[in-house]
């Protein structure tokens, strides 16, 4: 079931208080950020080598318009989230930029038009990405889109895949290429260029994962995830069984650890199925 609104209004704003009380998560945030930015702008530049404003959808506490001003040059900047305490980050960093506190439907109320558009790690927290990815690529001539890739064989034990304010990174959807591709054309947007790419191990593996670090798409620690607000206690085993099972977990999770890191290195199809991946696009708006 779909969280109510004011359920991930709160996640959001416990998520940006975590962020500004975590020197350590803001130097991961920019890290990521610098990363996805630096797939995302050979793409942008093959087709707009100097788009004079742009839009970010979910645009958080600045990093990434911050990134696009240094690369860019002049340029004009606008940008929304749902969290008002990451807007004011944003507006911290970037005193300049138009940014807006709400959801995405409020660009349906705007006049404005840019050259780009960006939607990275966006459409996942999304109730219905749809439309939001639509009205993007509306008031965009080239939207930029990154995208997760974390619907995934699961090894191990099947398990309930955790979503909204009880995933680590509030996810609603999950997705594989395919899934990704054919979201995008919904929205009605024409791919120009794409890529699939894993970031370096440095950030694979977030600080704030307990369990099962340096997996992609696993909980917690995608690049990029957010720390995951202090949630009800779950029921644990005995100390019998926890103790029995300890070693049994030990390997497990030593063997996941080093078959996503060969399977990164050595085999992109085999490690985009194990263990996601992330994908990067520059579309337009399809031509009616």
């Amino acid at each position: 079931m779909a969280p109510e609104p004011t359920e991930l209004h709160e996640f959001y704003e416990q998520w940006a208080a975590a962020r500004e009380a975590s020197p350590l998560e803001q130097e991961y945030a920019l890290l990521a950020d610098e990363w996805k930015w630096s797939q995302l702008l050979p793409l942008v530049r093959r087709f707009m080598p100097a788009p004079r404003s742009l839009l970010e959808l979910g645009c958080g506490s600045g990093e990434m318009l911050a990134l696009a001003r240094r690369d860019l040059g002049p340029i004009d900047l606008y940008g929304i989230d749902l969290s008002s305490r990451m807007i004011e980050m944003a507006r911290a960093r970037l005193p300049e930029a138009t940014l807006i506190a709400g959801d995405w439907s409020l660009l349906a109320d705007l006049s404005l038009e840019v050259d780009l558009g960006l939607a990275v790690d966006i459409l996942e927290h999304l109730p219905d990405p749809v439309p939001a990815a639509r009205i993007l690529g509306q008031r965009a001539t080239l939207v930029a889109a990154k995208i997760p890739l974390e619907k995934r064989v699961r090894l191990g034990l099947p398990r309930r895949q955790a979503r909204g304010v009880d995933h680590p990174a509030g996810h609603l959807h999950f997705w594989t290429l395919a899934d990704s591709r054919a979201l995008l054309a919904r929205a009605g947007w024409e791919i120009l260029a794409e890529t699939c790419a894993d970031p370096p191990e440095a950030i694979r593996y977030h600080p704030g994962a307990a369990a099962e670090p340096g997996l992609p798409g696993a909980e917690p620690g995608p690049p990029g995830a957010k720390p995951r607000p202090a949630a009800a206690a779950e029921p644990r085993p005995s100390a019998a069984a926890a103790s029995a099972l300890a070693p049994l977990r030990r390997a497990h999770h030593a063997f996941e650890v080093a078959l996503e890191r060969w399977t990164c290195a050595h085999h992109a199809p085999l490690h985009r199925r194990l263990f996601g991946s992330n994908h990067f696009v520059v579309a337009r708006r399809r031509s009616a």
